[in-house]
């Protein structure tokens, strides 16, 4: 009970490529650490090891290096975990995220897709593959359930 309103328990993943002290493990940890204080069961997700300190009390799962892989190992953790809500940052992981909630069959999990930079500042001058994936991104954003700028810029 928190101020007079009951909140139930659910199953929260945070999804990210890393957690390495950067502006998106920082507000996921925080984030993190205060859902799991409400009493709700956190995962944080990612594709490799975080480089920096996880609280010992949140679950991290670390799915693979190679992005082909993870989109396999994150439609298998969602099939088993059954998540309520995932919150996910990037551009190509919320693309991930689209596809394997789909492959997965968790229709009732939604997904909260946001972002932490500026799209039109991300994408200036890079690359054709770079370039290529945020129209994607662009694309596949259709399909999640809520959109969160984190930026004043966003």
């Amino acid at each position: 009970m928190t101020h007079g309103v009951t909140i139930s328990q659910n199953r929260i993943c945070f999804l990210t490529d890393s957690i390495d002290g950067g502006g998106i493990g920082t507000v996921f940890l925080a984030l993190a650490g205060e859902m799991q204080s409400m009493g709700h069961r956190v995962d944080i997700v990612v594709f490799t090891s975080p480089t920096c300190e996880v609280p010992g009390d949140i679950n991290v799962v670390n799915l693979a290096r190679r992005t082909r892989k993870v989109m396999f190992k994150l439609t298998r953790f969602l099939r088993t975990a059954k998540p309520d809500v995932i919150i996910c940052a990037r551009d190509y992981v919320g693309a991930i995220a689209v596809v394997a909630r789909a492959l997965s069959g968790q229709r009732h999990t939604k997904l909260i897709w946001s972002f932490h930079t500026q799209h039109s500042v991300d994408t200036q001058n890079s690359s054709l593959r770079r370039r290529a994936v945020a129209k994607l991104s662009s694309i596949m954003s259709r399909f999640a359930d809520h959109f969160v700028g984190v930026s004043q810029g966003v």
